[in-house]
């Protein structure tokens, strides 16, 4: 009897424990210290391993980390413990587009569907796996944010993915309200900055392009594709040297950026400088 009131006791001990790492982690992750919360979760994991909910938080700060074959492993791991964990198949999904992997995320998908075929979230990661470049299915994938729209309106992220299939699409007019409607929800969502400064480089408004571009760099200073795109709209406004810069500008935040270095040399080419 004895005995058997210390090994409840020891189990009590140790969930309650495991319970103050899963806290830990979880306001580590939402400080976005996600090398420390991945840590945290894995300490509350070695006290209670079947605990799928921390493990599927372990794979979101992986994933947040680009660790993301982790990431996917995690997900796996939920879902042995736990197939019908709708949010874990739909996380797999994203990161498998993420590792170009797209028909096994639409695998993950339709599993997902299959579970919850209304559910908003579940739509659009379906919609934004059939966008991918490797799939190319873009007419169904904006069929399928609409329809998510419909049970969810004003939903940012679905709106972001619906504008970027219209732009795939080339309606670039239609994508451009889109990101309006969104950026009236959010101001100063980056992402949906970014897409509007594309679509309005597409539609050879330059000026308003670069005028974005300046308002996503002031939010976000070190995000590289945004001084790509810089670079290329001062290139149709003929304003080179300053699209130079920004094409440097891209390649020092990101040395690996094959389409930054491309530009500049296809400029410098252009203006007779080979290096």
């Amino acid at each position: 009897m004895r005995e058997n009131e210390m090994a409840h006791h020891d189990k009590i001990s140790q969930r309650s424990k495991a319970a103050s790492w899963i806290v830990q982690g979880q306001d580590f992750f939402a400080q976005e210290r996600y090398e420390e919360a991945v840590a945290a979760f894995e300490k509350a994991l070695r006290l209670d391993s079947s605990n799928a909910d921390v493990i599927f938080q372990k794979g979101e700060a992986l994933s947040r980390l680009d660790r993301l074959k982790g990431a996917v492993a995690a997900y796996e791991q939920v879902l042995r413990l736990n197939p019908a964990h709708v949010a874990a198949l739909t996380r797999k999904a994203s990161v498998l587009v993420d590792l170009n992997r797209p028909q096994e995320a639409l695998i993950a998908c339709e599993k997902a569907l299959y579970l919850a075929p209304t559910n908003p979230l579940v739509l659009e990661c379906k919609g934004r796996v059939l966008l991918n470049g490797r799939l190319n299915r873009n007419e169904e994938a904006l069929d399928l944010f609409e329809q998510a729209l419909r049970l969810a309106p004003g939903k940012v992220g679905i709106l972001r993915s619906k504008a970027h299939a219209l732009y795939e699409l080339k309606r670039n007019e239609e994508a451009l309200e889109v990101c309006e409607q969104a950026l009236h929800l959010t101001p100063e969502d980056v992402n949906i900055l970014f897409l509007k400064g594309v679509v309005l480089h597409e539609l050879k408004r330059n000026e308003e392009a670069l005028d974005v571009c300046k308002r996503v760099l002031q939010v976000e200073p070190e995000y590289s594709v945004v001084f790509l795109e810089k670079g290329d709209v001062l290139w149709s406004l003929s304003r080179y040297e300053e699209a130079l810069e920004a094409y440097e500008q891209a390649l020092r935040l990101d040395p690996d950026d094959s389409d930054s270095a491309a530009n500049r040399a296809d400029l410098l080419g252009r203006l007779g400088r080979c290096e």
